[in-house]
């Protein structure tokens, strides 16, 4: 509530102010007190009102008159003091009128300031007691606050320990995650050293496995060594009986080396063959590259002409867009057709009209009876039921023309699956392109195999070369190219399957290209019937157009025929000129659009014969690109024989050389197998005594290493079950011990829960509380300035009472009130006014 603002109160004699105090502030319930001043021009004695709560409410006014006999001085005093009261009220009414003229430039900014000091004033003092209201109010609080702080230090202490428990058992957990990490990896450990362990023990068995072989083999080369001792010692005798024929022999090997040195010359000749062979095999694989590029080159321009081909069947592809453009707008002519039939029938019933307007018009000149008026009513009607006769035939013409829309769909239909073919066969010719480039890397690749074939031919001329300079190479020399020869054979034998696999699939391929133009040809019959099918739709809309054009000449002759019977009657009504006029404006409107039709189907026909010979060129243009086709595939299967032929004369020569080459190194091999054949055995079989006591050693080194690992391993697997065992153990106390602290943390939890729901219950009602007392503040702050007022009024009118001039001798006033706030709660106001004489206002005036 705001402060009330001083009020003032003119009164002739007595002029009093009047405090209202508040009741002390331990014993009342609001939290601020109110301050209420009632002063007025003069002064006079002060009234005070108290309000106590524990006494019933009963105010008391007292004033004491003179009553002696010695009045009349007061009288007299009253009268002067009364006469210089109203000189100095006058003399005050000018001073004010003057002070008024002077001040009413600054009225508005004086009473701005006066309102704002009065308000700040009476905030000022608002302020002051509800500072000290609110001081008391804050140290209950901050007494309430320093409880509730002690509670909560006593829980912040409480969750510190449970967080230094949890802290400890997070510690704890993360100790036994690292336990179990530790164990997990020394189980990964073992299980390693024991697939170690079961290896080691795979590898000494077959360890033991080989010394076995190795002994058996000891035992048999044992046996080999005592049956080549017998047979050292039978040559021994053999050679004292060969010596005796090698000196008979001496003079056979010199007329012998007569015949090798002439060998030798022959030997020389062929090697020169050989050489120019070789030379003629190179040139030929030139040729055979020059006519691989001209194949690539001829490749590459089938390529293009495809290429060709697919912009062409692009074109063809436009123009059958084009085709179905042309089919929509014989749709659209069909429904012009329809619009146009139903221009003839409005034409009909418009010379009708016209007819009936004519009849109208002589209907002035010839009068006719009402027999012959009925009889051409009945024609009339006639005549209506012929028109309605022709409009169902008109309707069946327009179903017919649905059908023939429908038909039309269908084929639209039929040339988006043949433009589909025509995709498929794109995608198909995009396989062949795929192939072909599949074949030109067969191709590279015979030819990197035939590079290859060349540097095995060099690798043996120079094996040849080597074999003049040093014969005794020449055995070592024959063995690798026997191997040479062994795998020349294999790769002849693989070059022919390989060329036997390229004739199968060029085969394949020429049989599908054949198949494919097949397939071509049938749907470009196709489509030429579909053509066909298309053009005799065309014929038979136009024989219907002539028919409907027929039917329309029979119309006009019967309308003539009726024009002929009603020229005699006339009875239309001259209202009706006007809208027949305008009907006949319409008709040649529609003329005008009928001609422009026309028009329209003569520039459409042109169109079709256009694009009738458009497709005449392409089909020329298709049949041409098939004949070059086929000229291309023979052309090619006649490349392909002559490759296939150059082979064949290749791998003749190759074999009739590796023949020759076969038949020298036989002669050769008999002379030299006997001689080295025996040194070859003793050698081998001394190599391998010698690697089977090495092999001995080794697997019993090896058998000694692992038996100390063996011991190792034994004895960490007994440490690391131990730890396991310690650390199991561990942990069991480790378990027992969360249990415990889980329990604990469970208890502690719910003591928790349980003060923190007190706590709320208390926060709850301490809530409750304060708003209780709001409501109660609320309501006696609004009683208690309800009262101030009544108060202001009674004084007043108490003033009003005195300036009437009563005389009041002994007067004593009380008033009995009492104020129910709510309730909650009573007040009772004990309001005392002061006695006071007439005589005491005069001292003090004086």
């Amino acid at each position: 509530m705001r402060p009330q603002s001083p009020k003032f109160f003119q009164t002739q004699t007595i002029a009093t102010t009047r405090v209202v105090n508040s009741p002390p502030r331990d014993k009342r319930h609001d939290s601020c007190g109110r301050l209420a001043k009632v002063t007025t021009y003069q002064s006079r004695p002060k009234t005070t009102v108290t309000t106590t709560t524990y006494r019933p409410v009963i105010e008391t006014r007292t004033v004491k008159l003179c009553t002696e006999k010695k009045c009349q001085g007061h009288e007299t005093l009253i009268d002067q003091l009364t006469q210089e009261n109203n000189k100095l009220s006058q003399r005050v009414n000018e001073l004010q009128n003057e002070l008024d003229l002077q001040v009413e430039k600054f009225d508005s900014e004086q009473q701005v300031w006066v309102n704002t000091s009065m308000e700040i004033e009476s905030m000022r003092k608002l302020l002051e007691e509800t500072q000290k209201n609110h001081k008391q109010e804050v140290t209950y609080l901050n007494s309430e606050l320093n409880t509730f702080k002690s509670q909560f230090q006593y829980q912040d202490d409480q969750i510190r320990f449970l967080s230094s428990q949890l802290k400890q058992q997070e510690v704890l957990e993360n100790k036994i995650a690292l336990l179990s990490s530790e164990i997990e990896r020394l189980q990964f450990v073992i299980e390693d050293k024991n697939e170690g362990i079961s290896q080691l023990k795979f590898r000494v068995s077959d360890y033991e496995k080989q010394l076995q072989v190795g002994q058996n083999v000891i035992e048999e080369r044992n046996q080999q060594i005592s049956e080549l001792q017998q047979k050292s010692n039978n040559y021994e005798q053999e050679l004292l009986f060969s010596n005796n024929i090698i000196h008979e022999l001496k003079f056979e090997i010199t007329q012998k080396d007569s015949q090798t040195q002439q060998m030798l010359a022959q030997k020389e000749s062929l090697m020169q063959t050989f050489r120019e062979n070789l030379e003629l095999l190179e040139k030929k694989l030139a040729q055979s590259q020059q006519n691989e590029q001209l194949q690539d080159v001829q490749i590459d321009t089938i390529q293009k002409e495809r290429e060709n081909l697919n912009s062409k069947i692009q074109q063809l592809e436009t123009e059958l867009n084009e085709q179905k453009e042309q089919n929509l707008q014989l749709n659209q002519q069909v429904i012009i057709n329809d619009q146009n039939n139903l221009n003839l029938q409005n034409q009909l019933i418009q010379q009708t009209q016209h007819h009936e307007n004519l009849l109208s018009n002589k209907d002035n000149e010839h009068e006719l009876t009402k027999q012959e008026r009925e009889a051409l009513v009945n024609q009339l009607e006639q005549v209506q039921q012929e028109i309605v006769d022709k409009t169902k035939e008109i309707d069946d013409l327009k179903n017919q023309n649905q059908s023939l829309i429908s038909q039309l769909q269908e084929k639209t239909t039929n040339l988006d699956q043949v433009s589909e073919q025509l995709e498929t066969t794109k995608s198909k010719l995009d396989n062949f392109d795929e192939m072909n480039k599949n074949l030109q890397l067969k191709l590279s690749q015979n030819e990197i195999e035939n590079v290859e074939l060349k540097d095995d031919l060099n690798l043996k001329s120079e094996s040849i070369q080597q074999l003049e300079n040093q014969l005794e190479s020449q055995i070592e020399i024959n063995k690798q190219s026997q191997n040479l020869i062994s795998k020349l054979n294999q790769e002849k034998s693989d070059i022919e399957s390989k060329n036997q696999i390229l004739e199968t699939e060029i085969k394949q391929q020429e049989g599908q290209i054949e198949e494919q133009n097949t397939q071509i040809r049938e749907r470009i019959q196709e489509t030429e019937v579909v053509q066909q099918q298309l053009n005799e739709q065309i014929d038979q809309l136009k024989k219907e157009q002539d028919n409907l054009l027929t039917q329309n000449k029979d119309l006009q002759s019967q309308i003539t025929k009726l024009q002929q019977i009603n020229d005699n009657h006339q009875l239309c009504e001259d209202s009706l000129k006007e809208e027949k006029l305008l009907l006949i404006q319409q008709i040649l409107l529609q003329c005008f659009e009928i001609e422009k039709l026309k028009i329209l189907e003569s520039q459409q026909q042109e169109k079709l014969s256009q694009s009738e010979k458009k497709i005449l060129l392409l089909e020329e243009q298709f049949e041409k690109f098939k004949e070059n086709s086929i000229l291309n595939s023979q052309k090619q299967e006649t490349k392909i024989t002559e490759l296939q032929q150059q082979i064949d004369e290749d791998i003749k020569q190759i074999d009739s050389l590796k023949n020759d080459l076969k038949y020298q190194l036989s002669l050769e091999e008999e002379l030299n197998k006997k001689n080295h054949f025996q040194q070859d055995q003793i050698s081998h079989l001394q190599g391998v005594e010698q690697q089977l006591k090495y092999l001995n050693e080794q697997t019993n080194l090896q058998a000694k290493n692992l038996q100390k690992e063996l011991e190792n391993k034994i004895e960490s697997e007994s440490s690391l079950r131990f730890k396991l065992e310690k650390l199991l153990e561990e942990l069991k106390i480790k378990q027992m011990q969360l249990g415990e602290l889980d329990s604990q943390m469970r208890q502690i939890e719910q003591n928790n829960n349980i003060e923190l729901s007190n706590l709320e219950e208390r926060n709850s009602y301490l809530q409750n509380e304060v708003e209780t007392w709001r409501q109660k503040f609320s309501i006696l702050n609004k009683d208690y300035h309800r009262v101030q007022e009544d108060l202001m009024m009674l004084q007043a009118e108490f003033d009003a009472h005195k300036k009437r001039g009563q005389d009041l001798k002994n007067v004593k006033e009380s008033t009995y009130f009492e104020v129910r706030k709510s309730s909650l709660y009573k007040e009772n106001i004990d309001i005392k006014g002061s006695q006071t004489s007439i005589g005491r206002i005069f001292k003090e005036n004086i």
